[in-house]
């Protein structure tokens, strides 16, 4: 009987010990994982990313962000004329700096364009069909880092890196919110920007919400960001061509 009644105790306080790892937060299904990457599907090692930080998850199409997330209430601007470029999937253009469901008056999208009258800490100042608007400041990034990149004629670079992010902005600032895929050591892709630290290239990616009459997601090539000390264009071939051939002529 004293057997019995040991087995039984133990299988409860099993019992008791898996419930309370699943509740609430579901980490015992898909774990915590990185803010906007998803989780519990096949998580594989994608080595290091731009800041030689070890990487994991599958960063697909994250757009997940701590974005539009602070009220302020007595906001104090300075004035200020610049560009900044939204990294954000879609983000809310609110009349106000309250966070509130009735000051929502529109939405800028990744890749638009936007003019700032005016900072706060948090928060920017814009013109949105000619009215005074306000959107966060952690949905943008300053336009003219990308302004300043040189165009070049749609050159191939080579990924030399065992896992590289694509970003949707080029800066780490971001974190993981910026990342929209990956790309693997001897992957090509075609740059057509370049500046001193990062790259524009084309990059393909599936709509998460269209489907062509097959079925499948419809496709898009949009302009993304690499890290330049993990690709290798034409000059980098160049430059490594010319050296083996030098070190072939003095052996």
């Amino acid at each position: 009987m004293k057997k019995k009644l040991l087995v039984l105790t133990l299988a409860a306080v099993l019992l008791m010990s898996a419930a309370a790892c699943g509740d609430g937060s579901g980490e015992n299904e898909t774990g915590t994982g990185t803010p906007g990457i998803p989780v519990g599907t096949g998580e594989v090692d994608l080595g290091t990313d731009a800041d030689g930080n070890p990487v994991t998850g599958a960063p697909e199409t994250s757009t997940s962000a701590p974005v539009d997330n602070v009220t302020e209430e007595n906001p104090t601007f300075a004035e200020i004329s610049k560009k900044v470029y939204i990294w954000y999937g879609s983000a809310f253009v609110r009349s106000g700096t309250k966070i509130a469901d009735d000051n929502k008056i529109g939405s800028v999208s990744e890749g638009d364009i936007v003019t700032v009258t005016a900072e706060s800490e948090n928060w920017y100042r814009i013109k949105y069909e000619d009215k005074d608007a306000y959107i966060a400041k952690s949905v943008a990034g300053d336009y003219d880092v990308i302004e300043k990149m040189v165009a070049v004629d749609n050159e191939e670079v080579e990924v030399t890196a065992e896992s590289l992010h694509v970003r949707s902005y080029p800066s780490t600032d971001g974190g993981d919110n910026t990342v929209r895929g990956s790309l693997v050591k001897g992957d090509k892709v075609t740059r057509v920007a370049k500046g001193e630290t990062w790259s524009c290239i084309l990059y393909t990616v599936e709509s998460e919400t269209e489907t062509t009459a097959d079925g499948n997601p419809v496709k898009e090539v949009k302009k993304y960001f690499v890290h330049n000390d993990y690709i290798k264009g034409p000059e980098t071939a160049a430059t490594e061509a010319s050296t083996e051939a030098a070190t072939e002529a003095t052996a």
